[in-house]
Order: C-alpha cells, then structure tokens, then sequence
C-alpha cells in the first residue's frame, strides 16, 4: 500500500511538472492551424516548429513545418523540418512528395529524385511519386528508368494523357505499334496533346509502309518534330543499325544529338563521307555551322544545298541569312525573296522576307511593307504579323495605320511581351505616357532579353 500511494504521488509530480509543456505544445500546434487557414505560412511555419522541437512524438508538425516554409519560399528551412519528419517516421506520401519538390526547387535533383523513389517504396500506390520520378528521370534523359516510372504510374492512374503520350514517344522510337493507342489515350485525355499525338500517329502509319530503315527515319523526323529529341535520336539510330552507311541516317543523327547536348562532329564526318552531294546532309550541316556562329561553312554548304535542291524552301530561308551575316545583303534578299515565291501561300516565308527588310532597313516602303501585309492577310490569327506592320508604319511614320494593326495584335494576344512592347512604344512615341508606362512594364517583366533591353530603354525616355 505504501509502495503505491509513492508511485502515485510520483506520477502526480510528472503530471504537474509536465503540464505547462504540453500545454505550450498544444497552443503552437493551434495556432500552427490557425496560421495555415489564413495562409499565414511564415507564422504557421515557426509556431509548428515550435511545437515540434518540444515534442518528440509530434513529427506531423515537421511535415507543417515543411509545408508552410516551402510556400513562404524558404527552401532550406523545408528540407531541414521534412527530413526532421522522416526521421520520426511522419512523412505521409504527399510528405514525401513535398520534400523531393523541395529538393527539386532548391537545385538538388539527385536529392529530390532519391527522396521520391524511398516515399515511392514506402507508399507504392502514390501515383503523384511515381509522376514525379517520371518527370525527373525524363529531365535527365534516362530512358531507362523513366519508362518504368511511366508503366508504374499507368498502372495506378491511366487517366493521365501527358504519361500516355511520353511513353507513346519511347514506344514510337522503338517502332512498337503499341504506341499507336497510347498516342489516342493521350489525346482523348488531353486537348493540347491531340495535334501532336494525331501527327505521330500518322507518320508510324506511313513508316510501317516503308523498308524497316526509311521507316525508323521517318519516325525520328516526326520525333523531333514535336521536339522529342532523345526519343528522335533513338529512331535514328535503329536506322543506322539497319543501314550503316546512309549518310543522311547519319546527318539526321547528327541534328538529334544537337538538341540531347551532344558533339554532332562526327556525325556530320560520317554523313559527309558517305553523301558528300546530298542536300539534305549539306543543309543539315549549313544549319549546324550556322548555330556554331561559323557563317562562312554555313553560306558554302547552303550555296551547295540550293544548288542541288533549288525547290527547298528552308535551305533559301537558312542561306538568306548566311549571305546576309557574311555581309551581302542583296543576295540575302534575293534568297528571301525566292524561298517566299516557291511557296506563296505560307505567311511564314512572307513574314521572314518582311523582317528582313525590316531588320536591314531595306524597301521598307515597298517589297518590305508589301511582304508583311502580304503574311499577316494570309493570316490574320498571328499577332506577330500585326506587329511586324504596325511596326512597318510607325518607321515610315503613320502613326494611326500602325495604331490599327497594333490594336488588332492586342486584341489577339493581349499578354504577348513583344505585343506589349511595341504597343508601349507607340503610346510613348505619340504622346500616351500612362499607358506606355504599363505595357513597357509587362514587357519588361514577361519578356526576353531583347524585350526587356528595349522596355528599359523606352521606360527611361518617359517623363
């Protein structure tokens, strides 16, 4: 009897003693839930850290902690509070996805991607950690693994199109006619996938008519394409397995391994070895040199291009410039001018004639003017070639011809950056310094370098 009245008075003490911490941890885990219904994440962020370090069975106030420090933007303090929630054991799959976005934010990919694939062997339902592994691994061009996180994720969740459709791509490469109904899951489950998907979708078709080498050539030309480089190169290259020494094969291998971050040079040897006359191998290798900035190999390979294919449009187009950097503009226009005549209903040639007469300030009056309202008729749904006339009038300084077609370009693409741009500096230019004022700021904090360049400069002529 005595022994239990002691150990009662002891459990008395401990009770007592131990009131006012609990009683301080439970007022930082409300006023954690507080902060975070009102979106107060710096103030939820320190009181559930509060709460945390003083109770060691309390890790799901990490987890808050992390959250609420990852949207105050404070990625140090998130990846620290996750990884004290990890340790206790508290992380929920969604945990474990923050904390690898958190990582990812930060710049740590090696980070975020082992943090999502441990949340992925603790929670192998989380289809969110399996999407987020896909997407890491496709960032890295790891085929490998990214296929795999793909078929995971698929057979969790088949609703999402954008994993269809990246699988679609691999699938494509390999020349599996399994892609053919990812590529239509995809466009069922999204609108914005449904162009791309339909155009590789047609082009397999026509490549499954085709000798096995021209087909996987066919198929990494629709690849990159939709800009799916890696994937394009992997056709390539099961056309060279076929057909070692096509030198086109080996051109197109050669443009693909451009876009992946890889060294085209001897590629481009092998191509030119091969078919040292082929025009399409001469302008491949007229637009590689061109990229590099070596504008003389540009204009000799291109010269030789439309040379043996005066019918391609995109060699005029490339040589067009090549002249013109390597300082003979009249031929430069000539080549402009023939690529737009070869085919007289595509806006786009007429448009890049007209910027470069622009840019060069060439029959600005005359072909200038003429090929850019010839573009935007073709087409008026582009804002670009709005501006580019309305540009054309304010430089021949007809200022309510240039508003209207500026105003059009407004119309359509109201948030455009370059719409914005020469809106502003039309406004500045006649006399409206308030709105000049608030469209040279969007430009200057949506658009490019260039854009911004001249947003500053306007900006600073406003009184």
């Amino acid at each position: 009897m005595r022994m239990a009245k002691r150990l009662l008075f002891f459990l008395l003490l401990l009770i007592v003693a131990a009131a006012p911490w609990t009683g301080s941890v439970w007022l930082d885990q409300r006023a954690a839930l507080e902060a975070w219904q009102a979106h107060d994440y710096p103030e939820c962020a320190a009181r559930a850290a509060a709460a945390a370090a003083r109770c060691p069975f309390c890790g799901d106030m990490w987890t808050l902690a992390g959250q609420a420090y990852a949207l105050s933007g404070d990625w140090t303090a998130a990846s620290h509070a996750f990884q004290k929630a990890a340790r206790q054991n508290a992380l929920s799959a969604a945990g474990w996805l923050n904390w690898g976005k958190v990582e990812w934010q930060r710049g740590a990919s090696d980070s975020a991607v082992q943090i999502w694939k441990q949340g992925a062997a603790l929670y192998p339902d989380a289809a969110d950690l399996w999407a987020s592994l896909a997407y890491a691994y496709a960032s890295r061009q790891d085929e490998t693994n990214e296929r795999a996180a793909l078929n995971h994720l698929l057979a969790l969740d088949e609703t999402r199109g954008w994993a269809h459709y990246r699988l679609a791509l691999w699938l494509m490469a390999d020349g599996s006619a399994e892609a053919l109904s990812h590529l239509r899951r995809a466009a069922d489950l999204d609108e914005t996938l449904t162009e791309p998907a339909d155009a590789l979708r047609l082009a397999f078709n026509q490549a499954m008519t085709l000798p096995p080498d021209e087909g996987a050539r066919l198929i990494g030309q629709a690849l990159g394409g939709v800009e799916a480089w890696p994937q394009a190169e992997s056709a390539f290259r099961r056309a060279l397995q076929q057909n070692p020494n096509n030198g086109e094969f080996w051109a197109w291998l050669a443009e693909a391994q451009q876009h992946t971050g890889q060294d085209p040079a001897a590629a481009f040897d092998r191509a030119l070895q091969l078919a040292p006359d082929s025009p399409l191998v001469l302008g491949l290798y007229g637009l590689y040199a061109s990229r590099q900035g070596h504008w003389a190999q540009a204009l000799d390979a291109l010269e030789q291009a439309v040379a043996s294919a005066p019918d391609d449009v995109y060699w005029w187009l490339l040589l067009g410039e090549a002249r013109a950097r390597n300082g003979d503009v009249q031929s430069a226009q000539e080549a402009y001018r023939r690529a737009a005549a070869l085919t007289p209903s595509q806006p786009q040639n007429w448009y890049a004639l007209a910027q470069f007469c622009f840019e060069y300030n060439i029959a600005l009056d005359g072909e200038g003017l003429d090929a850019a309202l010839r573009a935007y008729l073709l087409d008026q749904t582009q804002p670009s070639y709005a501006v580019l006339v309305g540009r054309y009038y304010m430089a021949l300084n007809r200022p309510d011809d240039a508003l209207k077609y500026l105003t059009q370009a407004r119309d359509l693409a109201p948030h455009d950056p370059r719409t914005q741009l020469f809106w502003g500096i039309w406004q500045a230019q006649y006399g409206n310094p308030a709105a000049a004022r608030a469209a040279l700021q969007q430009a200057l904090s949506q658009g490019d370098d260039n854009i911004r360049a001249q947003a500053r400069y306007w900006l600073e002529t406003l009184p």
